[in-house]
């Protein structure tokens, strides 16, 4: 059996690291709030967009977008919503802090089927997507943690939950 040299797992394993992140469906010039590879399937999800909130002031832009995409690394099959005017406003954000854990959510409705981006650490944790159509829910886990904007901006994923969450 042939001995590896020591850091070659190590070396091997950040590659793959940078080369699934590289492959992401965000653009180099806009905010990747949340994102990774979808378990079971291979594929990505991704939520892209702009600042929504101004690092200087920590004030809400007036001209913001979201969109989220589904799909193999570098062909997205799902982009909601298709225009960027107004696609804030399609999204809805839902947080709690249960006992010993927290539970973040960014969901929208697509032809009558809800999808979720769900970030739940508690006992139990999921990172992952929800998909909900009637009563039946299908839960996609991610590979590993996701990768979310926590940059110490005001423009992270965590954040864009709790603002576009009901009051």
């Amino acid at each position: 059996m042939k001995r590896l040299a020591p850091g070659t797992l190590l070396s091997a394993a950040l590659l793959a690291t940078s080369q699934a992140v590289a492959a992401g469906h965000c653009k180099t010039d806009e905010v990747t709030y949340f994102q990774c590879t979808i378990g079971s399937t291979g594929k990505v999800v991704a939520l892209c967009g702009n600042e929504l909130f101004d690092p200087a002031t920590n004030e809400r832009r007036a001209s913001t977008w979201l969109q989220y995409r589904y799909g193999a690394p570098g062909k997205v099959e799902l982009a909601f919503p298709q225009a960027r005017a107004g696609s804030v406003e399609q999204f809805t954000g839902e947080y709690h802090h249960p006992y010993h854990g927290f539970y973040y959510g960014l969901s929208f409705n697509r032809k009558n089927v809800d999808y979720a981006l769900v970030h739940v650490e508690s006992e139990t944790r999921f990172y992952g997507i929800e998909v909900t159509m009637g009563k039946r829910v299908v839960q996609m886990p991610c590979i590993g943690q996701p990768e979310v904007n926590l940059e110490h901006s005001p423009n992270d994923f965590f954040r864009l939950v709790q603002e576009l969450s009901p009051r």
